[in-house]
């Protein structure tokens, strides 16, 4: 009887899983390529797969494979562990459970070869990288993948492997830079300090090191700021990175004769993809205040992060909320905001939209602990 309640509350909680958590479940149990399969098909698997004696160990005993624990995963695994350590939910968690990718599969390769620009990610003991649907993987036993470190920016030449998965035959470029005379620096960590400086752009001001908020109540293509924000880095060596999903149209149209680092995303995009991106720009500006360069990072729109990362963590069929998940990936942005003596920076410019001012979350998590730009 008491293994009857178990078997039923296991059930009910693979059931409540949004399509993201069964499919990181999925993989950890071993169903093989959960992202070709549907929601219904992957709840049917998983409960199969317990139905017949599986058993999911808890992480400790699970050495080397930490559990994707997401919201009401976390749940599931305190049903069928018994394991109820209650453990914070981290930014490393969330970047394994948003690498969802189908089986590699090397005997679907083809010919097809292309040159692919990508973030490089760690996925456990390995390194892949990830450009919006397009994974990457590498070969780890040629000299060159010894370079690479999370959050680089490469170009290589891929030969695809089927269902958006591609081999990496060659690095061409690490961070801008011929492979054959790229070398990572890694920096041992600096001293972080409260920078008193304000960067003069355009018609605004920007303090060092800290997190700028500004409400814009029109488009970027409509505003003086960004050309302003361009103009600056170019002079100053300093790198824009700009993230922003679901932009509009106009906005990608306006984006694309500008160089930066651009991490963004059209209107309409897939919640994965976004949800990809929004890491791959976290990740590559840790990578560059790990380099010691100067940064300076444009969330086009806070709010829409925000949204984007309640639709990925509410479980289907429930009102969405503000999810720990949610919580930890605007915790994350708001960290780069950073200064180090010896006169680099990542510092933050957090726009958001008129409409969204009397935004709880806005005012008490964002601007409370912001600069207001005006």
């Amino acid at each position: 009887m008491i293994k009857d309640n178990v078997d039923k509350m296991q059930e009910l909680k693979v059931k409540e899983l949004g399509v993201f958590e069964l499919r990181g479940l999925a993989r950890e149990i071993g169903i093989p390529s959960p992202t070709t399969k549907k929601r219904e098909e992957l709840i049917s698997l998983i409960l199969e797969k317990f139905k017949s004696g599986f058993t999911l160990e808890s992480k400790e005993k699970r050495k080397g494979r930490p559990f994707k624990k997401l919201t009401s995963i976390d749940d599931l695994v305190l049903t069928i562990t018994d394991d109820n350590a209650n453990k914070p939910l981290t930014f490393e968690n969330i970047m394994l459970f948003a690498q969802d990718m189908p089986a590699f599969l090397v005997d679907d390769s083809t010919e097809d070869m292309l040159e692919i620009d990508a973030i490089v990610r760690r996925d456990r003991e390995k390194l892949i990288a990830n450009y919006k649907e397009k994974w990457i993987y590498f070969k780890d036993d040629e000299g060159s993948y010894k370079k690479l470190r999370q959050g680089d920016k490469v170009k290589v030449v891929a030969q695809s492997m089927g269902q958006n998965q591609y081999l990496a035959n060659k690095i061409l470029k690490i961070n801008d830079i011929d492979e054959k005379d790229y070398s990572p620096c890694d920096i041992s960590k600096r001293k972080e300090i409260l920078a008193n400086q304000v960067l003069e752009i355009g018609s605004i001001n920007l303090s060092v090191g800290r997190r700028n908020a500004m409400m814009f109540n029109e488009d970027i293509f409509e505003n003086k700021v960004f050309s302003s924000l361009v103009n600056y880095c170019d002079s100053n060596k300093t790198k824009l990175v700009v993230l922003g999903v679901n932009t509009s149209f106009e906005s990608q149209v306006y984006l694309q004769d500008f160089k930066i680092e651009n991490f963004t995303t059209k209107y309409g995009t897939d919640n994965t993809i976004n949800f990809n991106v929004v890491i791959d720009a976290i990740t590559y500006v840790e990578n560059l205040i790990a380099r010691g360069e100067k940064v300076i990072m444009y969330v086009l729109d806070i709010m829409e992060i925000i949204r984007l990362s309640d639709r990925c963590f509410t479980p289907p069929d429930e009102k969405i909320t503000h999810t720990s998940g949610t919580m930890t990936i605007l915790l994350k942005i708001m960290e780069l905001g950073q200064a180090f003596q010896d006169g680099n920076h990542s510092t933050l410019l957090l726009g958001y939209n008129e409409l969204d001012k009397d935004e709880q979350i806005l005012k008490n998590e964002v601007l409370r602990v912001s600069k207001l730009v005006r």
